[in-house]
């Protein structure tokens, strides 16, 4: 069963519901106590998703993946340290937004990084329970995001801005009772997964696989405008096992800057091919009266606010391109 949060088109209040398919069941009452169906349907296209519970307290288990402590040892210098247990912690409900919530980052943060989670949702109190028994509490689960600036996590004696900035805690989009814990596999896909690289990488990688024989894994690692996945692959072992599918801004970081980029783009890796080329597009509203990219040209030369532009990150080829135009 599907429990989910919502809200109706023009309800005041939100309220539980039981999904099927890609409708919604309302109910009166809710996944923790008594409950009953009103006979009201709504299309989940309709209804607007909330967190699935605000809890007084929810919990974090942490360092309990091995191969991350193993990559933040190495990013950090510190040294390898694997707890026998996980540690457990406390995280703030003002963090919490709903399924496809924007994860608001705040000015001053400069190192912020996501962390894809299995959320388990308690349906009844307990205490003192065996291991045998640990799982007869839970109602079932979810999908959370630890979103953390990791800069203040190092520097502040609490959690309390790394950790619960507002938005800071995406969960959703609804509580799965009937779930496979053994079968299940979370992935999380973060603005540039399904971009150009990640989808060239993808169809790279079926090739390899096929030529080699063996499963050839595509890990994407975005943020930091593409630093994230380099570094990471300047701290694996130069076997060949390991590479990074990268653009233009491979080169380009370490000249912007230099004070935050840890790899010199020629020293630290060896290039083995080039895998596609791709076009530069400008586009402007429907709406727009520039029809030709004359009649932008002549609107720009006309003052030097005349014309405002965005572009998908700093240092990219977009950016880059763009730069050259002014």
């Amino acid at each position: 069963m599907k429990w989910i949060h919502y809200t109706a088109p023009g309800a005041a209040a939100s309220s539980y519901g039981v999904l099927e398919d890609d409708r919604v069941r309302a109910v009166n009452g809710s996944p923790f106590g008594g409950h009953d169906f009103t006979g009201a349907v709504h299309r989940l296209a309709d209804v607007r998703i909330e967190v699935p519970l605000l809890p007084r307290t929810f919990y974090a288990a942490g360092l309990n993946y091995v191969r991350h402590i193993k990559e933040y040892a190495e990013r950090s210098g510190q040294t390898l340290a694997i707890p026998e247990k996980a540690d457990i912690g406390y995280r703030a409900v003002n963090a919490l937004v709903p399924h496809e919530a924007a994860v608001v980052i705040p000015s001053n943060a400069k190192q912020v990084e996501y962390e894809g989670e299995l959320v388990v949702v308690i349906g009844q109190k307990a205490r003192h329970l065996s291991e045998a028994d640990a799982l007869s509490c839970v109602l079932g689960y979810t999908i959370g995001n630890d979103v953390s600036e990791r800069l203040w996590q190092a520097s502040d004696r609490t959690f309390w801005r790394a950790k619960n900035s507002d938005t800071f805690k995406p969960m959703g989009p609804w509580i799965e009772t009937d779930f496979d814990l053994d079968a299940a596999r979370t992935t999380v896909r973060v603005n540039g997964a399904g971009g150009p690289t990640d989808i060239l990488a993808r169809v790279f990688a079926q090739d390899i696989g096929t030529a080699l024989g063996q499963s050839a894994i595509v890990e994407n690692k975005p943020g930091a405008n593409g630093n994230i996945a380099t570094e990471y692959v300047q701290r694996a072992a130069p076997d060949g096992y390991t590479l990074v599918v990268n653009t233009i801004s491979h080169n380009v970081n370490p000249l912007l800057q230099p004070e935050r980029v840890k790899y010199d783009p020629v020293k630290d890796f060896t290039p083995v091919s080039m895998v596609a080329v791709l076009p530069q597009l400008i586009v402007v509203a429907g709406d727009s009266p520039y029809k030709t990219l004359g009649d932008l040209v002549k609107k720009a030369q006309s003052g030097p606010s005349a014309v405002s532009y965005g572009t998908a990150g700093v240092g990219g080829s977009a950016h880059l391109a763009a730069a050259l135009l002014e």
